[in-house]
This record gives C-alpha cells, structure tokens and sequence, in this order.
C-alpha cells in the first residue's frame, strides 16, 4: 500500500490511487458496519430486557389478583420465571447495562423472597431433583444471597 503511495508522488498514473482509495472506501464500510451490529445488538438486548421486565409486572399481577389457594401456584411460576431469567444470564445472553439490571433486579428479588419462610418452603417443596431450580440456585449462590435453602452459610 505505501509503494503506491510512492509510485503516486512520484508521478505515476492515477491507477494506484484509485486502489488505494478503494480499499479506504472499503474499510471505512466495514468499520461502519460493524458499528452498526453493535448498536443494534444493543438495541436488541434493552428490547429482551424490557420483555422480560414486563414478564416480571404480569406475572406479579397474577399473583396479586389469584385468589388466597392460587397464591403459591402463582409464586412458584414466578420462581420459574426467575430461573429462566437466571439461566439467560448464565449463557450471558444479556450484556452490558441490560444484564447489570437485571442482575440487580433478579438479587433484589431473590433477597426479598427468600427473606419469607412460606417462599422458602415452597421452593423446598418444588425443587423436587437437583436440577429444579439449578440456575436460580446457582445464581444466588454466586451473588451470596441469603436464606436460600440449600446453599452454604456463605450464600445463605
């Protein structure tokens, strides 16, 4: 690439420069499209954070409006919902901002939960092998949340 640039200073036909402004051309567009995959992923991540956000505000909902001998179906559905939110971060499929909130979030909610004795001994109830639950399990054994069943005193 420099000898065209010597062969154009020193007179030569256009030719070179034309290669070379084509090749510049080139990686200018491949530059752009690359940036335009990353903005788009991250659009594409806030768009599944913010579905799954609403997931969590309609699952909450039917849990505040089952009636009293629906209310542990509907939290161990948010459990399960929890846990599939908690394996998405496992496989790191959120990234970025997105997957710090909804760390966030998810440890929050976890803290809270596993703070009532009922959540607890549903969870017990319904983690009938060790793969019930796996990913939320490990998920708060990682972020050291406290009173889940099962997990060492560090974690809870």
């Amino acid at each position: 690439m420099i000898g065209w640039f010597d062969a154009l200073l020193r007179g030569a036909t256009a030719a070179p420069w034309l290669q070379f402004c084509a090749v510049m051309i080139a990686l200018v567009s491949v530059v752009s499209a690359a940036i335009s995959l990353h903005r788009q992923a991250q659009v594409s991540d806030f768009n599944s954070y913010l579905l799954l956000k609403d997931r969590f505000s309609e699952a909450w909902k039917n849990y505040r409006d089952a009636p009293p001998d629906g209310k542990d179906y509907e939290c161990v559905e948010i459990l399960n919902l929890i846990e599939v939110v908690c394996d998405l971060y496992d496989r790191r499929a959120l990234h970025g901002a997105s997957r710090a909130a909804m760390r966030d979030y998810i440890k929050g909610l976890l803290a809270g939960m596993f703070a009532n004795a009922h959540v607890r001994d549903l969870y017990v109830k319904h983690r009938t092998t060790p793969d019930t639950f796996a990913h939320l399990h490990r998920f708060a054994e990682r972020q050291h949340i406290k009173g889940v069943p099962g997990l060492s005193a560090k974690g809870g």
